[in-house]
């Protein structure tokens, strides 16, 4: 699945990239640390200058609220606790950022899988 579900994503991103910055300023949380929704030059390179050469979109896609279960983790942890944002611009993005990041997160868990089996044959 990773090549359909990379070429349904893809052309959204680009999509996304070239909104209007008046349309992804909608999608930018400062109080989430810029760890959900678009992010553009608020990473800093060396000697402090932002990175302006990219634009990045966060979101969770195991948990559309991962702070829903305790109301208090927003507060204590909000770059991990925001509710997710989709830009309503680009039809489909939602979608086919979660079918792509679930597969990242199963490729995630089976990987550590196996390294756990590694440690374990070599005593660690």
């Amino acid at each position: 699945n990773y090549q359909k579900y990379r070429q349904a994503l893809l052309p959204k991103i680009h999509t996304l990239g070239n909104l209007p910055p008046s349309s992804l300023e909608k999608y930018v949380l400062p109080e989430a640390f810029y760890n959900v929704g678009w992010s553009h030059g608020k990473e800093k390179l060396g000697g402090g200058r932002p990175d302006l050469g990219k634009g990045s979109f966060y979101a969770n896609p195991l948990f559309e609220d991962p702070g829903e279960l305790d109301p208090t983790a927003r507060e204590r942890h909000p770059a991990c606790a925001t509710p997710n944002v989709w830009p309503e611009e680009v039809s489909g993005f939602r979608e086919a950022f979660i079918d792509a990041g679930k597969l990242l997160a199963e490729v995630g868990v089976m990987l550590a899988g196996h390294m756990d089996k590694a440690c374990q044959a070599h005593g660690i």
